[in-house]
């Protein structure tokens, strides 16, 4: 009896590995029904769907016509899983897999800057995470304690509008999202109608 594999058909799994002849002179036919693949379905941490995620569908088994093969995970902009692939249930490879993931962590950065000295003041580091609404409350203190100690603004490029957490890995030093506050010294005009300081010298 002559045996055929069956052959690897891209995102199909077949019914059977391979079909055997009958040993008889004549031209013979043999059903092979194949099916789909399952997919990796990217959820978020409430086991949501992530929108606009991929969603890739199983590599087949380069060995196994019948079975799904190891798979990787998709990458997703401002999100991580915790595994980095998959690989489809045996006896069921048609079977969708869902796959947690979480939002990466993100910062970003305002520093004060004395245009006088040319030195920074301070550096207010913000955390959260991709994707969510950046709070610079921290950072708008900051710069109001500067104001109230005789500093004048020369540019300040705090957004006043809604301002998201970027989906860049902030995996180095120095984060994706910064923002500099310049300051300079207030000046104010001393004469003997307003000493400023009543009582000191003119």
């Amino acid at each position: 009896y002559e045996v055929v594999k069956t052959p690897i058909v891209t995102g199909y799994v077949a019914d059977q590995a391979s079909v055997t002849g009958e040993d008889k002179p004549v031209n013979q036919t043999y059903t092979v029904t194949y099916t789909k693949l399952g997919k990796i379905i990217p959820n978020d941490e409430n086991g949501q769907p992530i929108p606009k995620a991929p969603t890739p569908t199983y590599n087949n088994d380069p060995k196994d016509p019948t079975k799904g093969g190891e798979t990787p995970v998709p990458n997703i902009p401002g999100y991580h899983s915790e595994v980095p692939t998959v690989t489809p249930d045996p006896h069921n490879p048609g079977k969708d897999t869902p796959v947690k993931y979480v939002k990466d962590d993100a910062k970003a950065t305002v520093t004060f800057i004395d245009d006088k000295t040319q030195q920074t003041l301070t550096t207010t580091t913000l955390a959260g995470k991709a994707g969510e609404v950046i709070d610079f409350t921290n950072a708008q203190g900051q710069l109001t304690k500067y104001e109230n100690d005789g500093y004048v603004v020369v540019s300040n490029e705090i957004p006043t509008a809604e301002t998201k957490y970027d989906t860049t890995k902030d995996d180095g030093a120095m984060p994706s999202q910064t923002y500099v506050v310049h300051l300079n010294h207030g000046e104010e005009t001393v004469t003997p109608d307003n000493p400023h300081h009543p009582g000191d010298p003119i």
